[in-house]
């Protein structure tokens, strides 16, 4: 009996010597590193500084040790340091290349350190690592568009209107809308360049007319409503100077050539009005009996606002009708016409019947009318009908109108007339 309780006292106690042996060996395999996140986590509740000192060394002897530098950077971004957390975070790539997430981070903050070319790869790299990542092309795309490459930034948003984030989703669809008709920014900022052609056909005249505009000038940063430029402007019909007649040949448009330089100015934010001014000379193309070169002095007050006409990236129905509308005037002076001062004003409102991401078509109502101060009968009548529209929104966005309308002239012409007129514009 008693050697049996001798023999079960030795035994508990070499189990016991081989439970503290254990831990023993447990704690020398402890890794220095392992130690110093230990100290590190013991320490972070109770001894903030203490804490942050002992990482901080940490980082510094082990750069290659991942977690360290994880932990390290996580506390620096607290610590409002993004460009020494940016380090961190690299460090730790280092170790982990093939992480998506970690590239992401970097790159939110490489953005907060004002970073933005590492910021730009870092994303990129998440990207290429995880092509569903819509964190990474979401802010991808913003840096496109920042960077004037809007062409590169409506693909990149193109591609998240199937987000399964709504907020993400919605703040795309908007991005994406503005963004349909851009083309990729050429000239660098402040300066911008502008084209504008809408050639046309109208039967009543039977002749073809090919007005076009071409801008380039520069918003001081200092006044954003502020645009200062040339513009070359040229119109050109193909039955005007035909025939001599009594009163020799007729012209049916302006047929000239104007290079002058301007000032537009949107005096109040948020409305759509400008005033301008420009001066330079014009070039007749086709001969008048006078000096081809004229000097051109033109100003006045313009106004357009459209409603609902930026197209729905998250159409549904694409059958669905919506109204549509937009409103142009304008009061302009020109001294090459005796100091003719001419005012027009139109209204088209509508319904848009078919809608898809790229493509609109469109029916409205047309009314429209003009007068000037030399009564000159040309510049003075009314007019009103139906039209009908086919969109296209791409790198320039394209609309073909076909108009019928009913006209009544200051000089008591009363007519139908058709029209047909392709219109494209945008800004680079």
């Amino acid at each position: 009996m008693v050697c049996t309780r001798f023999g079960r006292m030795i035994v508990g106690v070499i189990a016991l010597l081989a439970v503290i042996s254990t831990d023993l060996a447990k704690a020398a395999a402890v890794s220095p590193q392992d130690a110093a996140l230990n100290r590190f986590y013991m320490l972070k509740s109770s001894e903030p500084k203490q804490a942050a000192a002992a990482l901080g060394k940490a980082a510094r002897q082990f750069p290659k040790d991942e977690r360290i530098q994880l932990e390290w950077a996580y506390l620096l971004l607290k610590e409002k340091k993004p460009a020494e957390a940016y380090r961190a975070f690299m460090l730790a790539a280092v170790q982990k290349p093939n992480d998506g997430s970690l590239q992401r981070q970097i790159g939110f903050t490489a953005l907060q350190a004002d970073m933005i070319p590492e910021a730009r790869h870092a994303f990129e790299r998440a990207l290429a690592i995880d092509p569903k990542d819509e964190l990474a092309r979401n802010q991808i795309a913003f840096m496109l568009d920042a960077e004037g490459k809007h062409r590169s930034a409506r693909d990149e948003f193109k591609q998240l209107l199937n987000s399964s984030d709504p907020d993400r989703r919605l703040r795309a669809c908007e991005a994406y809308g503005n963004l349909r008709t851009s083309v990729n920014r050429v000239m660098p900022k402040p300066w911008f360049g502008e084209v504008y052609l809408a050639p046309e056909w109208d039967r009543q005249t039977g002749a073809g007319v090919a007005p076009a505009q071409i801008r380039v000038g520069v918003t001081p940063e200092s006044m954003p409503n502020v645009d200062v430029y040339a513009s070359t402007r040229v119109t050109y019909d193909t039955r005007s100077g035909a025939g001599q007649g009594i009163l020799g040949p007729q012209f049916y448009y302006d047929n000239a050539a104007i290079f002058a330089g301007g000032v537009r100015i949107r005096p109040v934010d948020g409305w759509p009005v400008i005033v301008f001014a420009e001066a330079g000379y014009a070039y007749d193309l086709i001969y008048k009996n006078r000096d081809r070169w004229q000097p051109d002095v033109r100003g006045g007050i313009v106004v357009a606002q459209e409603w609902n006409m930026l197209p729905l990236c998250d159409q549904v129905d694409p059958f669905a009708p919506r109204f549509i509308a937009d409103i142009y005037a304008d009061a302009v002076g020109f001294t090459r016409y005796e100091n003719d001062v001419i005012a027009y004003a139109r209204f088209r409102p509508g319904y848009r019947f078919y809608e898809n991401a790229d493509y609109a078509a469109e029916v409205y109502a047309m009314g429209a009318g003009a007068t000037d101060t030399q009564n000159n009968p040309d510049n003075r009548f009314l007019e009103g009908g139906f039209g009908l529209a086919l969109r296209a929104f791409s790198v320039a966005p394209v609309t073909l109108r076909s108009e019928l309308v009913y006209v009544s002239r200051d000089n008591g012409n009363r007519y139908w007339d058709t029209r047909v007129r392709l219109e494209t514009g945008f800004r680079f």
